[in-house]
Parts: structure tokens; C-alpha cells; sequence
């Protein structure tokens, strides 16, 4: 799964959850979280259960405080992806 299709799918994900995202959004990499998309904790809590279900990995609780913007959120994604897969 490359960056892209990460990113499709974590735009289908915030368009449930973010209050400014209008239709046909571009979301990049510097996209933040809280400025750009408005999302609070609690949203971030459910966006990263769907990451989960998504994307069959592992979020610790420690990590949400990393996520800052989108690309941060799509690294550790590609990197978890590619840890499930080689392990």
C-alpha cells in the first residue's frame, strides 16, 4: 500500500469526524490535525480505532500526542504496515 492510498483512506476516515473538511479536500502530509481538520481528542480516540480496524495494526495510547499532522499519522502507518508484514 503506498502513501497515497493511505492517505484516501484516512480522508474517508476524517470526513466523520472533522467539522471544516469540505467536499473534495486535499489532504497532505501538513495537514494539522487541529488547525486544518478541527479535530479534538475524543475524535482522535475514534480516528485511530478506525486506523486500527483499517489497517490491521497496533496504536499505542502513548503515540495520539505524536500526531500532529497527517503525514505523522501516515508514517507510523506505512512503518507499522511494513512490521506486521515482515513479522
Amino acid at each position: 500500500m503506498n502513501r497515497d492510498e493511505v492517505r484516501d483512506i484516512l480522508r474517508t476516515c476524517f470526513q466523520k469526524y472533522s467539522r471544516r473538511l469540505p467536499q473534495g479536500y486535499v489532504i497532505a502530509d501538513s495537514t494539522a490535525l487541529i488547525a486544518d481538520l478541527n479535530i479534538d481528542s475524543a475524535d482522535m480516540v475514534d480516528i485511530v480505532l478506525e486506523v486500527e480496524e483499517q489497517f490491521n495494526i497496533q496504536v499505542p495510547d502513548a503515540q495520539f500526542s505524536h500526531f500532529r499532522t497527517i503525514g505523522d499519522l501516515v508514517d507510523f502507518i506505512e512503518n507499522n504496515i511494513q512490521t506486521s508484514l515482515a513479522g
